[in-house]
C-alpha cells in the first residue's frame, strides 16, 4: 500500500515538471536538473561539429571532429596523441580526452597497439638475427642457412643472416677466376681503344689547325699577333668608318658569329678591348645579345672605327669575322 502512495506522490510532483519543460519555447531546450528551459547555443565552438541540433524537447550538442578531442585549457580540438613504435594504448582518444600510451615492459614487444607479448628466444643451434627490441620480436637463423627462421607472429623478415657455402668444386673455381679475367681484360681494352680515339681526334684537330694556318703553333696572345704581322693580309686600310654607322645587318652578322659559347667568342674580344671581368658578367646576363650589348657600348667610346675592330678579329683568327668587315675597309667612305 505505502509504495503505491509512494508512487503516486512522485507521479504529482514530475508530471507538473514534464508538462512545463516539454512545452519549451522555440529558441530552447529543457534542462531538467534545474527544471527550466535555457536558451539554445549560436553555434559550436572552435572546431567543432554539430552532433545533434537544438529544439523544444533536446539540448544542442557539439563534439570534434574524428580523431580528435576538446583541449578545455586551449577552448579548440586538438589531434589525438599517436603512439610509439615501443608504445601500446592503455586509453582510447575520446571527443573530451586525449589518447593515452604506455611502454611496453623489459623483455616485451608490441604485437597489436593495445597487446604486449613476451620477447622469443632462439633454439639451440640458432644464432639471433635480430634482438627484440620492444617493437619487433627476436629473429632467429641459422648458420649457412639461405631463408630466415621466423620467430612468434612475424610473417616478413625485417633481415636475412646469409653465409656463403664454400665451394670444394676446384673447376668451378678456375671457371670464375677465369671469367673475371676475360672480364679485365675487356675494360683495359675498352679504355685503351677510348684513349686512341681521342688522340687521334685531337691530332687531326691540329693537323686541320695546322693545314690552315701553316706557321700556328701558338702559346699565348704575344705569339699570335706576331703571326698576324707575318701572315699576308688583305688590302684594307682605315676608313674613318666608325662601328655605329655600320651597316645594321653586317652587325647583326657579325654578333651572330660571336655570340655563341666557344674558345674566341665576344667574351675574348670584350677582354682585348679593355673591358673588366664584372663588365663582361654584365653583358653575360643576355646570353643571346651579348655581343650586341658589347659592340654598342664600345661603339660610343672615341676611337671605335670598323678598322680597330678588324684588327682585333684578325688577332683572335676569327677569318669568318674580318670577311665581312674587310668590304668595308677597301676603299674610304664605301658602306
Amino acid at each position: 500500500m505505502w509504495k503505491r502512495m509512494v508512487f503516486l506522490g512522485l507521479l504529482f510532483i514530475l508530471l507538473p515538471i514534464y508538462h512545463v519543460l516539454s512545452d519549451c519555447p522555440i529558441g530552447t531546450y529543457p534542462s531538467y536538473h534545474i527544471n527550466v528551459c535555457e536558451r539554445c547555443l549560436p553555434e559550436c565552438r572552435s572546431g567543432q561539429i554539430m552532433i545533434a541540433k537544438c529544439n523544444q524537447t533536446n539540448k544542442f550538442i557539439c563534439q570534434c571532429p574524428s580523431n580528435k578531442y576538446w583541449d578545455g585549457n586551449l577552448a579548440l580540438c586538438q589531434l589525438c596523441k599517436s603512439c610509439g613504435t615501443t608504445e601500446i594504448v592503455s586509453q582510447n582518444c575520446t571527443h573530451v580526452h586525449n589518447r593515452k600510451c604506455s611502454n611496453c615492459p623489459l623483455g616485451t614487444f608490441v604485437k597489436s597497439p593495445y597487446q604486449c607479448e613476451k620477447c622469443s628466444h632462439c633454439e639451440e643451434g640458432e644464432v639471433v638475427a635480430r634482438k627484440c627490441n620492444g617493437s619487433k620480436d627476436t629473429l632467429c637463423s641459422r648458420p649457412f642457412s639461405r631463408k630466415p627462421l621466423f620467430i612468434g607472429d612475424s610473417n616478413k623478415p625485417a633481415f636475412t643472416l646469409t653465409q656463403p657455402e664454400p665451394s670444394d668444386d676446384p673447376e668451378k673455381v678456375e671457371k670464375n677466376n677465369t671469367t673475371v679475367v676475360i672480364l679485365s681484360i675487356m675494360v683495359a681494352l675498352f679504355v685503351v681503344a677510348l684513349l686512341l680515339v681521342c688522340l687521334c681526334w685531337h691530332c687531326s684537330s691540329n693537323i686541320q689547325r695546322r693545314n690552315k694556318y701553316p706557321e700556328s703553333s701558338f702559346t699565348d696572345d704575344s705569339e699570335i699577333d706576331d703571326f698576324v704581322k707575318k701572315r699576308p693580309l688583305p688590302p684594307v686600310r682605315e676608313t674613318g668608318l666608325m662601328l655605329r654607322d655600320l651597316n645594321p645587318e653586317t652587325f647583326e652578322n657579325l654578333c651572330c658569329l660571336l655570340n655563341p659559347e666557344g674558345s674566341r667568342n665576344w667574351k675574348v674580344l670584350a677582354g682585348k678591348l679593355g673591358y673588366s671581368q664584372c663588365k663582361i658578367q654584365n653583358f653575360k646576363l643576355n646570353r643571346n645579345e651579348a655581343c650586341q650589348s658589347l659592340l654598342q657600348e664600345w661603339g660610343t667610346e672615341g676611337n671605335t672605327t670598323v678598322y680597330v675592330l678588324y684588327n682585333h678579329l684578325l688577332a683572335m683568327q676569327r677569318d669568318d669575322c674580318t670577311e665581312l668587315l674587310q668590304k668595308y675597309l677597301v676603299q674610304e667612305n664605301q658602306v
